[in-house]
């Protein structure tokens, strides 16, 4: 488990080092106290720190840390900064390398080792997690890793299971106080980790408290059992308090306290770094017990700002200044290793800087040089340090920083590239930069660290559209483009516009560089991707012909396989289903696993999906009961794969055609497996799908108005509209068999627009045939408008020959016809759509067509 041996971080530095007291705290302190002690009842807590910069969030959580400390508990620190917002999970891991106990001189097996020992005993398994953390700390994955753990949205939910589990393990020996500090630099997964744990750690005994600026919001107030406290300026009298804290309880001159009070506005910081700037300045000496006014006669240049406070200390240190410029150009934390290479000063003079810099408390420190760590007090002493310097020495340092962390620490390249990128682009060396933040945008679209991918995709294309329009920016462009792209489609949505965009922009880069087939292949299915999600169904055919069309130009038997997998949606839509058939069969011909299993364009299996569009295309043609095993086969061979999305994917469609057979009973074997899967993966197609079906299934099981109620609220909530139609003309069905003719209508005319408008037609033979249910069920209807809904069905139904939709159109209009005493013309009509049928004698329809043609007879 996560044991109580933590990050040795800005916390205990303060403690030990920092000796100022709390002032004007009270309150807050009997709160924080009182959350602590209500962990007794086994129920957690959350309090959620807000403060401007200076206010003293950190000094406050260190006083309750050492108000506790006699108590028994575990104690687990994290920090956010901001040259790690874009680092997926990066709190965590600095966490987990010092708990582990790391060690510069380890090997990745020695690494990987300690972190086996810190991680097995809160694991129920056998410890395949440890492989997942090694691979996020840039340590070698192992090739014995399984293929469901290769699947980047199944390595992200594992991760953040096999955190939530060490967390729940910690708790069961006792409370935990967990720290979270400045979490308005927290990465994007961090924040949906702190999520997760702000929800289950409801029946844990945990305290979670979480520091941030005013400026960020934070997603988990309004619940029970998160209180919101928000750190005010002192009082003058507090402030006065604080000053005679700091001067050691020896008196200032009136005059000068009360500017001193008056100035600083009731930020702590501030407080103690003017009055420290005071102290070291020239104007005050010590006489009996008291400071006294060097020059009382000449007016004070005391600093009216913080900033300037800041400066005036920092421009005092002499020597040490650079040191301590160096240090920030690093960042808020800087090791004595890098520290020492970029400075190139003798160890004795470098350490005598340092050994001043900790004893003005700008900096604290851990560890003995030259293992030692140093970390800036507060983020505005580093940010008044780094504004003192002129821009060209800024970009000497980060010059000098970033290639001794490109040299000296392999680990970092691998680990966290986006940190080296940021050094490279402040020292105006955009080329590496961007080389850099692609590394790290490719990294976490691996890890399914979306928000991340995008984030660092987008910093490498910004600098590259500084750089001149030559062929060799056009392919770096081309690169960047088709990697955002996906980032965005996956983490923004299938129908998210910036996905179209960034992969027309690539489309048009890959024209302009004739050696770039592949590319433009990968360009051209973004878009089709796109358009087909969104109901373009034209031009995504379109887009599949010239899929087609490239992948045979270059003689690529992966991209031809993928060619057919993306005709398949469009010929769906015509409806098409010979070409359907031919486009599956030739992709499943193509598909080769050892080859192809990991190529998952759109997220999915082509094998897994080419499966359930052939289920599909069998249904059309006539043959329920092979569409059956192959909607069957579709999930199996899913499963078999073990990749999550593919899994899900096969649901959704491979539970499409059962449920256009009306298989209720295998319908709800595919909801019961599917709904809790999309739910925990967060798939938002196919938790839209698993919804309706459960609606759907409610309506069959007499639940009619309710099941109408979810069906129609997963259909408004479907993030893609390729099922659109189909979802509501079954709706429509349900809401006139419970009596509800108008709004019948309206989900039918919903639903015609939306396939009209999609040039969606595979379901709009039963969409017309439900219309003319619907205006016979109302009785008030012309039989002759009925009649002729049924016929439109008819009609459509055979041009399109889609076999079970034309037996439907016939069955219902051989019904009307019968009532009219037309039973000769309704036999004429059924029995050689009847007839057609080889198999599945005993479905629905067909039962229903053999019993009304005997009628007939």
């Amino acid at each position: 488990m996560l044991r109580e041996r933590t990050i040795a971080g800005r916390f205990e530095a303060l403690r030990a080092e920092s000796r100022t007291p709390l002032v004007g705290r009270e309150e807050e302190m009997e709160l924080l106290l009182r959350r602590w002690h209500g962990l007794k009842g086994g129920e957690g807590r959350v309090v959620l720190l807000a403060g401007e910069p200076g206010i003293g969030k950190s000094r406050l959580t260190t006083a309750l840390e050492e108000a506790v400390k006699d108590q028994a508990h575990a104690v687990l620190r994290y920090f956010c900064q901001p040259h790690h917002q874009g680092s997926a999970l990066q709190p965590i891991l600095g966490h987990l390398q010092h708990a582990a106990g790391f060690s510069r001189d380890d090997t990745a097996e020695q690494k990987r080792a300690k972190l086996k020992s810190l991680l097995t005993p809160g694991m129920n398994n056998d410890g395949g997690e440890v492989e997942l953390f090694a691979e996020l700390l840039g340590l070698a994955a192992s090739p014995a890793l399984q293929p469901a753990e290769r699947d980047p949205q199944a390595k992200r939910r594992k991760i953040l299971s096999a955190l939530m589990q060490q967390l729940e393990t910690l708790a069961t020996h006792g409370p935990v106080l967990m720290l979270f500090e400045d979490v308005h630099w927290a990465d994007p997964t961090t924040l949906e980790l702190l999520t997760l744990t702000v929800e289950r750690l409801q029946s844990l005994p945990i305290l979670l408290l979480i520091t941030f600026r005013p400026d960020f919001q934070p997603p988990w107030t309004g619940q029970p059992h998160v209180t919101m406290l928000t750190l005010n300026r002192l009082s003058q009298r507090e402030r006065a308090t604080l000053v005679d804290h700091i001067t050691g309880g020896k008196a200032l001159p009136a005059g000068l306290l009360d500017q001193i009070v008056a100035r600083t506005d009731g930020v702590p910081l501030f407080v103690e770094e003017l009055t420290k700037s005071v102290l070291e300045s020239e104007m005050l000496h010590e006489a009996g017990g008291q400071y006294v006014l060097d020059q009382p006669a000449q007016p004070l240049a005391i600093p009216t700002t913080l900033q300037a406070s800041l400066m005036s200390r920092v421009d005092r240190l002499g020597s040490a200044r650079e040191v301590l410029q160096i240090g920030a150009a690093i960042g808020r934390d800087f090791s004595y290793e890098v520290l020492a290479a970029v400075a190139g000063l003798p160890d004795a003079v470098l350490q005598d800087a340092l050994i001043r810099l900790t004893e003005a408390e700008l900096v604290f420190l851990r560890g003995t040089p030259p293992n030692a760590t140093y970390t800036f007090k507060h983020a505005l002493i580093q940010d008044a340090a780094y504004s003192a310097m002129l821009r060209t020495r800024r970009q000497q340092l980060h010059s000098a920083i970033a290639l001794v962390l490109e040299k000296r620490f392999p680990e970092l390249v691998t680990s966290t590239p986006e940190v080296i990128a940021q050094q490279f682009e402040r020292a105006a060396q955009n080329e590496k930069a961007i080389a850099y933040w692609q590394q790290a945008g490719e990294r976490d679209l691996r890890r399914f660290a979306l928000r991340e991918s995008i984030t660092h995709y987008s910093n490498a294309l910004r600098l590259v559209a500084a750089m001149p329009e030559t062929p060799q920016r056009s392919a770096l462009e081309l690169d960047i483009c088709l990697g955002l792209g996906m980032a965005q489609q996956i983490g923004l949505g299938p129908t998210a516009k910036e996905s179209a965009v960034t992969y027309q922009r690539a489309l048009t880069l890959s024209r302009m560089l004739p050696d770039r087939g592949r590319e433009r292949f990968l360009a051209t299915w973004g878009i089709w991707f796109s358009a087909t999600m969104t109901g373009r169904t034209l031009e995504a055919f379109q887009h599949a012909d010239d899929l087609l069309a490239i992948a045979r130009e270059l003689n690529d038997s992966g991209l031809l396989l993928e060619a057919y997998h993306a005709r398949t949606p469009g010929l769906m839509r015509m409806p098409d289903f010979p070409g359907i058939k031919e486009s599956a069969q030739k992709a499943i011909s193509l598909y080769d696993r050892e080859r192809h299993h990991a190529y998952y364009f759109g997220g999915h299996d082509a094998r897994v999906c080419s499966l359930s569009f052939y289920a599909l295309s069998l249904w059309g043609l006539g043959f329920p009961e092979q569409a059956r095993q192959m909607a069957w086969r579709c999930m199996e061979d899913a499963r078999d794969l073990g990749h999550t999305f593919s899994i899900a994917h096969g649901l959704n469609m491979g539970g499409l055609a059962l449920l256009l057979l009306g298989d209720v009973d295998a319908c709800r074997a595919v909801t019961d497996e599917l709904y809790p899967l999309a739910e925990r993966n967060k798939f938002p197609w196919p938790l839209s799908f698993a919804k309706f079906l459960r609606g759907w299934l409610a309506a069959q099981a007499g639940e009619r108005d309710a099941g109408i109620e979810q069906m129609l609220k997963a259909a408004d909530e479907a993030p893609a509209a390729a099922l659109q139609p189909i979802v509501l003309t079954l709706i429509g069905e349900q809401q006139m068999l419970a009596g509800r003719f108008d709004a019948a209508t309206g989900t039918l005319d919903r639903a015609m627009a939306e396939l009209n408008a999609q040039h969606n037609h595979f379901y709009e033979a039963e969409t017309s045939r439900m219309r003319g249910e619907v205006m016979l069920a109302q009785s008030r209807n012309n039989p002759a408008d009925v009649e002729a809904a049924f016929r439109q069905a008819l009609a459509v139904a055979a041009r399109q020959s889609n076999r079970p939709l034309e037996l439907r159109a016939a069955l219902s209009l051989a019904h009307l016809l019968r009532a009219d005493a037309r039973e000769m013309e309704a036999r004429e009509l059924l029995r050689p759509i009847y007839s057609a049928f080889t198999e599945g004698f005993e479905e629905p329809d067909m039962r229903a067509a053999k019993a009304l043609l005997a009628a007939l007879n």
